[in-house]
């Protein structure tokens, strides 16, 4: 791949994560009425708590992946930490978004304790196996890198799995079967 070519994915990868960030917020803008009056002024719940975990969590590590996927230039130790984190982050978001799913499961079944034993029991080994898999692929500095790349005056970083792609596709399996 020649350096123009990569200069131009560059721009357009800055053009779509502009244009992904923009809608985000208009619906977060859209929908603050709604928020404000079924969630910030009721009585909290664990419920209410959740759905501002997930909500506001996931908006976070929209702007973190937007930013760091090209808006903006960032050397390649703080690249690093910035992508562990993108990477646990997205563990956590997903399993507070399955939490927020059986419970609603739960409710819509006339709050069966049978069918909510069962979620539950099939939902921790998938926690164990998300936080395991993300312990060996994240947390090892020798396996995860990220590589810092200067193309026509244009520095960006990109990261990379030494070990290759399978033990996260294989463990993925059961977690997307949930």
């Amino acid at each position: 791949m020649s350096e123009q070519e990569v200069v131009t994915g560059l721009y357009w990868n800055n053009y779509l994560s502009v244009t992904a960030i923009t809608v985000i917020f208009y619906e977060y803008f859209l929908l603050l009425d709604k928020e404000a009056k079924y969630v910030w002024k009721r009585p909290w719940s664990i419920m209410s708590c959740l759905y501002l975990v997930v909500r506001y969590f996931g908006l976070f590590l929209v702007l973190l992946c937007g930013l760091w996927g090209g808006l903006l230039y960032m050397p390649e130790s703080v690249s690093y930490i910035l992508a562990v984190l993108m990477e646990w982050g997205f563990s956590v978001y997903f399993c507070f978004a399955e939490v927020i799913l059986i419970w609603r499961l739960y409710a819509l079944c006339n709050q069966s304790k049978l069918l909510l034993y069962i979620l539950v029991g099939l939902f921790l080994p998938i926690v164990a196996l998300s936080i395991g898999t993300d312990i060996y692929l994240y947390s090892r500095r020798n396996v995860f890198s990220v590589k810092e790349f200067v193309a026509q005056n244009t520095k960006y970083c990109t990261f990379s799995f030494n070990i290759g792609p399978m033990p996260a596709i294989y463990t993925s399996i059961p977690i997307s079967m949930l």
